[in-house]
């Protein structure tokens, strides 16, 4: 079985409305109903119910994950030795075994300098118990003691002598499960019970859903020759093919993938046609337009980079910045940043963005850049406003479409955001020692701290949300502490479209900011007077720390996962 290298990701901890895409723009989120009529006299309150039941069992908390639909599962270990998954507190079949020993040892004694080694670790173990893209479902892979089997929440496959790393997979509509397993020295595949013809050898990391759910398909090897199966058709793979590959177009009906050939470069490959032959792909770049029209990614000849669309390569250039090419959602703009002689340029579709002509009839001169703002370009959701931040003769701005802001000594790597209605665009920068949250290109009062960038989720709404932390004078401190002998000399506010709207909070955890989805309520934790608490839109609405948050995207009602003295706790907001 070969195996390559694969990104290792950080388990989530925070669930935030309007979380950004990298790559592409994502599409607007659909708008929530309206409240039933007379929902606004009920009383709204908080409830909690307890998801580890078990007190005899130990959780391993890396497992941990969490959906979007506010689900979490967990394994934990029982007082026999055995393990078991736990679905919002629903305790799954106890297996021998469903972490792998030595992952969970290599994560326990790492020293801590080895950070990137623990993250890794902390990342593969999160992902061990999949969720069904609907949420509803869990699947995971247990040993059990002969064997090996996929499981979840009833379900139990055939027992095989083993199973792929990171199995199994799922499909889009929820609805299939496959993995690729072995038995006798022999591989196959295994969807929704039902066995393919076994095959020498199966490539790590191949095995994927067309967006319909209609195609499976994966790199295979039989009788010496890979070949990349979809369906009863094999297309030629060469040597191999490079991780990220295959994937399909968004209208599920073309497959590209990244092969090696004899010479150990790689050729990309569109229904088994060669487009492109490169001595290395740019990571994640090879990718369809959502209209599934072009197919685009980075590649590298010798030290020179290009960019690659259909059958045209743009270049040679030195570099190609984060993130490129990136594309709008209808397709009609693609962007790319590459580096020559030392300066950045940026282009749209094949040519350089300029500035403006300075005078009727001269040519247009190209914008040129020291570097560009990491996050950088970003399209609005509808595809009419492209921005990206860059140095400048020693000092950063940000463009828009024509327009610059001024002069800043930073900008924040990440914190350029388009509001999901495009009608705002917002950025955080240095300037004096001080950070300055902007909007639109205009300025807001200055803070000693800025928490990232918060958009409200849907596209009638457009909410802008920062926390801030200020500096009082001695004499506001003064005349605070009249009232409150233990007000401190910094503080936090919540700011909403510029404004300072609620607060003060003596302590926030800034990366749990959260918007809700039509943008009319805001939620941090915070501390008041040693007292940490839930505070929507700047009353208290729980007490203790979550370790997920969220608002409902239907009912814009607080969810969250915390940990209290009884355990962990799921609670939510209702209307009694």
């Amino acid at each position: 079985m070969r195996s390559l290298t694969a990104a290792l990701l950080l388990p989530v901890l925070f669930s935030l409305a309007g979380h950004p895409a990298r790559g592409v723009v994502q599409d607007p989120q659909p708008a929530p109903p309206p409240k039933p009529k007379g929902e606004s006299s009920k009383l709204l309150t908080t409830k909690a119910s307890l998801l580890f039941p078990h007190p005899t069992d130990k959780l391993i908390l890396e497992t941990m994950n969490v959906t979007d639909a506010g689900k979490i599962t967990f394994v934990v270990k029982m007082k026999d030795g055995k393990e078991r998954a736990m679905l919002n507190g629903k305790a799954q079949k106890p297996y021998p075994s469903i972490v792998p020993a030595d992952l969970l040892a290599t994560l326990q004694n790492l020293p801590n300098q080895q950070r990137a080694a623990v993250r890794a670790s902390r990342g593969a173990l999160a992902r061990l118990i999949k969720f069904t893209p609907n949420g509803e479902q869990i699947y995971y892979v247990a040993y059990t003691g002969k064997g090996y089997l996929v499981a979840g929440d009833g379900y139990e496959s055939k027992v095989y002598d083993s199973i792929m790393e990171g199995m199994p997979v799922i499909s889009p509509d929820s609805k299939k499960v496959a993995f690729a397993a072995g038995r006798n020295g022999r591989w196959m595949v295994v969807q929704n019970d039902k066995e393919s013809k076994d095959v020498d050898d199966i490539l790590v990391g191949t095995l994927v859903y067309s967006p319909d759910s209609a195609r499976l398909a994966f790199c295979a090897k039989k009788a010496s020759v890979w070949s990349v199966v979809c369906e009863d058709k094999a297309f030629p793979a060469l040597e191999g093919v490079a991780e990220g590959s295959p994937i399909f177009s968004p209208d599920s009906k073309k497959i590209a993938y990244a092969a090696f050939n004899k010479q150990n470069r790689i050729v990309v490959m569109l229904d088994g046609r060669q487009i492109g032959e490169y001595d290395a792909i740019g990571e994640k770049t090879l990718a369809f337009t959502p209209d599934s029209a072009h197919i685009l990614f980075a590649g590298k000849i010798k030290d020179r980079w290009y960019i690659q669309l259909d059958d045209k390569a743009y270049g040679p250039y030195e570099g190609v910045g984060e993130g490129s090419p990136l594309y709008s959602k209808d397709s009609k703009r693609i962007v790319w940043t590459a580096q020559n002689g030392g300066q950045w340029m940026i282009y749209e579709n094949g040519k350089e963005l300029t500035y403006p002509p300075k005078a009727p009839k001269k040519k247009p001169e190209p914008i040129i850049a020291e570097k560009i703002l990491g996050g950088t370009p970003a399209l609005s959701s509808d595809g009419k406003r492209l921005a990206f931040g860059m140095k400048r003769q020693g000092s950063w701005v940000v463009w828009c479409e024509g327009t610059e802001s001024k002069p800043f000594e930073e900008l924040r790597d990440g914190s350029l955001r388009f509001t999901w209605d495009s009608t705002k665009m917002a950025f955080v920068g240095l300037r004096g020692g001080k950070l300055i949250p902007v909007i639109d290109f205009k300025e807001y009062a200055p803070a000693l701290e800025i928490s990232p960038t918060r958009v409200s989720g849907n596209d009638t709404s457009s909410t802008v949300a920062f926390a801030v932390r200020r500096q009082r004078t001695s004499e506001e401190v003064a005349e605070v502490r009249k009232k409150d002998p233990e007000a401190t000399e910094t503080y936090w506010m919540l700011m909403e479209n510029g404004e300072d709207r609620y607060g003060p909070y003596n302590n926030i955890q800034s990366g749990a900011l959260s918007v809700s989805w039509d943008g009319k309520r805001l939620a941090i934790p915070a501390e008041i007077k040693q007292v940490w608490g839930i505070f929507i839109n700047g009353e208290q609405r729980t007490d203790g720390l979550p370790i997920w948050i969220r608002f409902h995207p239907e009912t814009h009602l607080m969810e969250m996962i915390a940990v209290t003295k009884d355990g962990y706790m799921f609670v939510k907001e209702v209307y009694e």
